[in-house]
């Protein structure tokens, strides 16, 4: 019997190493679908109008803080006449917080606009 058990030992190790591994899987599935949300979040958003902002997704919370990376333009229609918007290129630092307490912090670019002028002042 004590050569069984001796003999058990090490397959019980391999078995908790197996269930450690599982679990950091696990924790990394959830931490890059978690991002990837976030970044899809992220693209749809007017930087112009919400420069700071917090969501929560789920059992996640994504905070950002979105500043000018560049100076803003103005678009310019085919023509090269000035166009109707303001564009501003963002640097978002953006947090997600999980549940264990965990934070995964990554940085993306986005856009921010404003019209310069309204459609309806042209008719």
């Amino acid at each position: 019997m004590a050569i069984l058990a001796a003999a058990m030992l090490p397959l019980l190790a391999l078995q908790g190493q197996f269930i450690r591994s599982v679990e950091s899987f696990e924790r990394a599935d959830t931490r890059i679908a978690a991002r990837q949300n976030a970044v899809a979040y992220l693209k749809t958003l007017n930087f112009t109008q919400v420069e700071t902002g917090r969501v929560v997704q789920g059992e996640i919370v994504l905070r950002w803080i979105a500043e000018p990376a560049l100076a803003t333009r103005r678009t310019r229609w085919p023509g090269g006449e000035v166009g109707r918007y303001e564009l501003t290129l963002y640097s978002i630092e953006a947090i997600l917080e999980f549940p264990d307490g965990n934070e995964d912090r990554f940085s993306v670019n986005g856009l921010g606009w404003r019209p310069k002028w309204s459609i309806a002042d042209v008719f």
